[in-house]
């Protein structure tokens, strides 16, 4: 059970379980991981990330598909980059040719393999935990002033 207490004026308090305050209309988060479990947020998060790996799973091939599945599970950090993913409207669109080009441009350490029956899969490296995450969300880029390649940190668009 969460406790909240609200004080009506200004007050010292010194205590080490503090997950978050708010001073007028600013929230001062101290413990993130507390904060986001009172206030449910890491719920959403991993639902649209389990439906991002489900779609993920539908249109890209990935052949430890579950290994990778699983190491997205396990780290707060990934399901919200998958959230992030889930807001691209290119996923549905994303061929393997795209895949490849992009490897290919950005020198990536994504291995493709080729199964028996001649279908091309990328493989999901422990070693480079995030590429394909980073992959799928566009994080490459090329200069077309420059003709240099860029990871990109943050987005917005114009």
């Amino acid at each position: 059970m969460y406790r909240y207490t609200k004080f009506g004026m200004a007050s010292f308090l010194f205590d080490k379980y503090i997950d978050c305050m708010s001073c007028g209309n600013n929230m001062f988060i101290l413990q993130k991981e507390n904060f986001q479990r009172i206030f449910h947020f890491l719920e959403e998060v991993e639902k649209v990330a389990k439906q991002t790996l489900a779609q993920i799973k539908l249109n890209l091939p990935i052949a430890n598909f579950d290994q990778f599945a699983e190491a997205c599970k396990r780290n707060p950090n990934k399901l919200r980059k998958l959230k992030n993913i889930a807001k691209q409207p290119y996923l549905d669109r994303v061929t393997m040719d795209d895949i490849k080009k992009v490897i290919q441009m950005h020198n990536l350490k994504i291995p493709i393999i080729t199964t028996r029956g001649g279908k091309e899969m990328i493989v999901y490296e422990q070693s480079e935990p995030w590429e394909i995450l980073k992959l799928l969300d566009d994080d490459y880029l090329r200069s077309v002033m420059t003709s240099q390649n860029y990871e990109v940190t943050g987005k917005r668009v114009r």
